[in-house]
């Protein structure tokens, strides 16, 4: 397998649903750190509480199963669609009010890594609408997307070198 295969999206087209946002969050860490801190965070995710939300929406995956972050691994919600280790992670779903993509790129900058999470996403019908206006018109998406980069910042910072150094040899 190819560092950079793909797999169509699950149960509809290959084209990639309408662009919904970006957060960027830069990350003073190795690209490295920031990798590793993403999938622990996202693999995290396969809990119960996610897990009856996504069986709630009727997403076409309701559980880890596979191998995370490989290519066709799941989540809660999501498939790996695209994986480059070290610099993009494509997850997709579906569920009955929504066809969409998540995905993550790092961007190494010097001693940091630029770690952007883009969505996008469609909302067929009646239905959709409204669970746009609940989701996205309501603003959670956005602060959920934040708190989200938030974590993964703290989780890389925790494992980079420079912080652990300073955790060992404190100043005062």
């Amino acid at each position: 397998m190819s560092p950079t295969d793909r797999l169509p999206a699950p149960g509809g087209p290959t084209t990639e649903p309408p662009f919904i946002d970006e957060h960027a969050r830069l990350i003073e860490a190795s690209a490295e750190e920031v990798w590793r801190a993403l999938t622990a965070h996202l693999a995290a995710s396969d809990k119960l509480p996610v897990r009856a939300y996504v069986g709630f929406v009727g997403a076409d995956s309701r559980r880890a199963v596979g191998e995370f972050p490989r290519l066709g691994g799941t989540l809660p919600g999501f498939a790996v669609t695209a994986v480059e280790p070290l610099r993009a992670l494509t997850l997709s779903g579906e569920h009955r009010f929504s066809r969409y993509t998540l995905t993550f790129l790092l961007e190494r900058r010097d001693a940091a890594t630029l770690l952007r999470a883009r969505s996008h996403a469609a909302f067929p019908g009646l239905h959709g609408r409204a669970y746009r206006a609940a989701v996205i018109g309501s603003r959670a998406h956005r602060v959920l997307m934040r708190a989200m980069l938030r974590s993964v910042a703290r989780r890389a910072r925790a494992g980079s070198p420079t912080v652990k150094a300073e955790r060992d040899h404190p100043m005062w």
